[in-house]
């Protein structure tokens, strides 16, 4: 359990709230995001909100691999995309998973990206939400997933998750039974 505070124009994310051109590998995030940037004239804005991170919105260079967020994204009042992965993606995300929930009073909402800029990618991912996999799209999606066109359990199984969707099952622990893990998870 914790909080966080922004300033002025802070991106907020369940496992970082943005990545300058770095690289996240086989990572999750789990808890409650609660951001309320209210309109008392302060000028508080959060421009991207999502499960796992916020943003990349001036950097180009970020990817994000193999990991999921089981976060809980709750936004009221003024933010700009919000997502139950990622707020907004101007990098690339490859082989993730959105489990949790996502609410947003204002803006764009997706269930898996707030929205992806014309140099983002989103590649083999899931959500198991309904509604629209991003809130708007100027770049690329490729052979992604979600609860609109599959069931539950066909979000479980290994036929899509590695023979479509390609997740390593050296990677994920897929077995039909649970939403897909990571195997390091499972060593502890």
């Amino acid at each position: 359990k914790g909080s966080a505070t922004g300033g002025v124009f802070a991106n907020c994310g369940g496992f970082a709230g943005g990545n300058a051109r770095g690289t996240i590998t086989e990572c999750y995030s789990k808890g409650t995001i609660y951001v309320n940037c209210n309109s008392n004239g302060d000028g508080r804005f959060v421009p991207h909100v999502g499960g796992f991170i916020g943003g990349d919105q001036y950097h180009d260079g970020m990817k994000i691999i193999n990991c999921y967020s089981e976060t809980e994204v709750t936004v009221t009042g003024m933010a700009s995309q919000v997502g139950a992965f990622a707020g907004y993606v101007a990098g690339e995300i490859i082989n993730c998973a959105a489990y949790g929930t996502v609410s947003n009073s204002s803006g764009a909402t997706g269930t898996f990206a707030g929205y992806i800029s014309n140099s983002g990618t989103v590649k083999s991912c899931i959500t198991t939400l309904t509604g629209s996999f991003d809130g708007g799209c100027d770049g690329t999606k490729i052979n992604n997933a979600n609860a609109n066109d599959h069931t539950l359990d066909e979000l479980k199984s290994a036929d899509l998750l590695c023979d479509k969707l390609y997740f390593d099952n050296e990677i994920w622990v897929i077995d039909g039974k649970e939403l897909p893990r990571l195997a390091w998870q499972n060593k502890k």
